[in-house]
């Protein structure tokens, strides 16, 4: 998520909805100097949603990229994975009626991957809840899940980006005393079944987003609930095994193992890591991390993601991974990692430098996995936050011209008024935009 949120009210909630598609058919960075700094941001702040608690976390947020891989995403059956995650045999499918050619290829289709952010309901407690908030997760509170799913659907979405763990809020990851994880919550996993149980009965596909820049804050108690810091988990080998060994991996085990584990069609590893990630000196567009942040190294960073990365293939081969890069502007350090999709997110401050009007590859992301935009305003002029007036048509239109294989606009809760207009480019394209 691009935005700084106002984390710290114990009180806060924000929304964010992710919907799904009806089918009608059965770095090179060339601006040296510009970009974004710490602090800025391309969401607005959290907004509440009824009983919700708002979220966040203040500081920054850019938006940067990261896709999926044609091969990557092709769930089914005709096989499985470590965990019985199912792979699909397209050799003896039927020809997909209406592929689009650059798109996201799935289940044995190629489809422009139009979706939504959800993002949270409850920040930080859709799953595993928050009892001392009287939060409850998705499973608890089936109703209001499936209401919200229902109208990002309704509306045109086929994938929702649905976050898990922003922070260590919520009653989901379970630690020890020396605040080392060491497992997920049953509840946790109750949550992770239900999410994809209602995706099948809505006939949506989830990308579940597993970490964010928000979880690098320092460690803080809010209204009597410990928040923990990721940033010691991260930048220590031992301590990052456990963190893949006992969140990451139980949370692709749970996946792998529902039986509607073909509606996982892929993993958001972690959200904006650039806001904090320290400076490296490896190239003019260094990074600025958000000063509220404990940030690590590049390397530590990119060890988390191929990490995690390497776990989730291993569970969920039918799955891509992905990771939300905050801005084009960093793209240079992230090429090498071994992911399946391309996700930048942009905004108007990144626009300026780095514009939705250049191909994947100009904005330096690897032509080999399609990219999609994994965060945008849901606005009629989505850049309006830098005083640009373009319409989101235009910018759809020219990213379903210009090579991409996918956007998930930003997002459910505070700009719900406006899924229509999600509704009106899924409704021009047809059976091309959705899967």
């Amino acid at each position: 998520m691009a935005r700084a949120f106002d984390a710290w009210a114990p009180q806060s909630l924000v929304a964010l909805a992710v919907a799904v598609l009806a089918c009608a058919c059965s770095s090179s960075n060339d601006d040296s100097g510009a970009g974004g700094a710490s602090g800025s941001s391309g969401h607005d702040s959290a907004g509440s949603s009824s009983g919700g608690n708002t979220a966040g976390s203040p500081g920054s947020a850019g938006n940067a990229s990261g896709g999926s891989s044609a091969g990557a995403a092709s769930a089914g059956t005709g096989g499985t994975g470590s965990s019985g995650a199912p792979i699909v045999d397209c050799t003896a499918a039927a020809a997909d009626e209406c592929p689009m050619p650059t798109g996201l290829e799935f289940a044995c289709k190629k489809r422009f991957a139009l979706g939504l952010n959800y993002a949270w309901r409850n920040f930080g407690a859709d799953f595993g809840g928050l009892a001392a908030w009287n939060i409850q997760g998705v499973a608890a509170a089936s109703a209001e899940y499936a209401a919200d799913l229902s109208a990002m659907k309704s509306n045109g979405a086929s994938l929702v980006r649905w976050w898990i763990f922003p922070d260590f809020r919520g009653d989901g990851a379970q630690f020890d005393a020396a605040d080392d994880p060491t497992g997920v919550s049953p509840t946790a996993l109750a949550d992770v079944a239900k999410a994809l149980e209602l995706a099948q009965q809505l006939d949506l596909y989830l990308v579940p987003t597993i970490f964010s820049f928000d979880a690098f804050r320092p460690t803080a108690t809010m209204d009597g609930v410990t928040v923990r810091s990721i940033t010691g988990l991260v930048s220590t080998p031992t301590r990052r095994a456990k963190l893949i060994g006992n969140v990451v991996e139980p949370l692709a085990h749970a996946a792998a193992t529902s039986p509607h584990a073909a509606r996982l069609i892929g993993w958001d590893i972690v959200n904006e890591p650039e806001w904090a990630i320290e400076p490296s000196g490896q190239n003019t567009q260094d990074f600025t991390p958000n000063e509220e942040l404990d940030a690590v190294p590049l390397a530590d960073m990119k060890a988390l993601i191929a990490e995690a990365a390497a776990v989730l293939k291993r569970e969920t081969p039918h799955a891509f991974t992905s990771v939300g890069w905050a801005a084009a502007k960093w793209s240079w350090a992230f090429a090498d990692l071994e992911l399946d999709v391309n996700q930048p997110h942009i905004y108007g401050w990144v626009n300026q430098y780095w514009p939705y009007t250049k191909t994947p590859a100009e904005l330096g992301y690897p032509p080999a996995r399609p990219t999609i935009i994994g965060e945008i305003f849901l606005q009629a002029m989505p850049f309006s936050d830098a005083n640009d007036t373009v319409s989101i048509e235009a910018i759809l239109e020219s990213w379903w011209t210009t090579g991409y294989a996918g956007a998930w606009p930003w997002q459910h809760f505070d700009q719900a008024a406006n899924l229509p207009l999600l509704k009106a480019f899924a409704d021009a394209k047809g059976c091309q935009a959705g899967f």
